[in-house]
């Protein structure tokens, strides 16, 4: 994808597919993550946003596949700020092209975390065991805008500044987590896990919409 309308189209794709547990569920159990890059953090770092929106759409040819649409929450505020140069494409990846090399995760004596190495990797495994239940429960709520099956992720800009404050941080990686409460959100993580950074609870999916203006590269795609 690389024109603002087929951004739209995969937006609307997955706007169609929240009603159907079984899309969701294929589409989420066929990745694991996606990579934020320091060129994408190295343009927000200009704008210095709030938040950036992890949009979810559907990339339909050849086949139906996640994947998601990062926005900075500065320029999601204003129809104009909506273009091409703006949405940064992240592609939902099954798995790395090289092997990596994870080191042993010791504890929770990393004081820069807002969320513990050991609490992520729970709330991780907690939702690979729990998601296709989880993505029941939601479909079951019906799609609204106050109800159903996440359509955005907010992630705090400041988590990212202590990712990549480190140097030679290139790639952050996003998995999804499930707290304990049942709330989804993205853990980050740095590509080489040196540094170990995640976004918490300020990770906030939506629907529910605080303010439905904010979000208007989703508004364009769905002429709402």
């Amino acid at each position: 994808m690389n024109t603002l309308e087929e951004y739209f189209e995969s937006i609307v794709a997955w706007n169609v597919r929240r009603s159907s547990t079984e899309d969701i569920t294929a589409l989420i159990a066929d990745g694991h993550f996606f990579q934020i890059t320091r060129e994408m953090y190295d343009f927000w770092v200009n704008i210095n946003p709030e938040y950036i929106h992890a949009y979810i759409g559907v990339e339909t040819v050849p086949n139906p596949k996640a994947a998601f649409l990062l926005i900075d929450s500065t320029s999601d505020s204003n129809p104009d700020s909506v273009t091409v140069d703006t949405i940064k494409y992240a592609p939902y990846r099954y798995g790395f092209d090289e092997m990596q090399t994870i080191p042993n995760f010791s504890g929770d004596n990393y004081p820069n975390m807002n969320v513990s190495i050991l609490s992520g990797l729970e709330r991780s495994f907690r939702w690979i065991l729990n998601r296709k239940m989880w993505i029941e429960n939601k479909v079951a709520e019906g799609a609204s805008e106050t109800a159903g099956i996440f359509q955005a992720i907010h992630i705090p800009f400041s988590d990212l500044q202590s990712i990549f404050a480190e140097a030679d941080v290139q790639t952050a990686v996003a998995v999804f987590g499930l707290m304990e409460d049942n709330k989804v959100e993205l853990l980050v993580w740095s590509d080489d896990f040196s540094q170990h950074e995640d976004v918490e609870d300020v990770s906030l999916p939506i629907p529910p919409f605080k303010n439905l203006a904010n979000y208007n590269l989703l508004r364009m795609a769905l002429n709402i």
